[in-house]
């Protein structure tokens, strides 16, 4: 799958489009429909921290994703900030 590959870590905005990345390749590319981001947007909650399932990068191995949602000063879902650890 491509991404994240085995560690990194981003914001999201609303739409799953990267904002902010220490793999500036990433930058405006939209990752809405993977598990990690969808998991947050179906069910958001500001004091959850959200733990995905084991993902295999695009060269091999697993990461786990870690993510928070990223409120809107409404309190509503404004994206998300997550981090992929390697779990080596």
């Amino acid at each position: 799958m491509p991404g994240f590959g085995s560690s990194g870590s981003a914001a999201l905005d609303a739409e799953g489009r990267v904002l902010v990345s220490n793999r500036t390749e990433l930058v405006g590319g939209e990752f809405s429909e993977r598990d990690d981001f969808r998991q947050v947007r179906a069910r958001p909650d500001v004091h959850r921290l959200y733990l995905s399932q084991p993902l295999e990068g695009a060269a091999g191995g697993y990461s786990m994703g870690l993510s928070l949602m990223l409120p809107l000063a409404d309190g509503g879902f404004g994206g998300v900030v997550t981090a992929l650890l390697d779990p080596d």
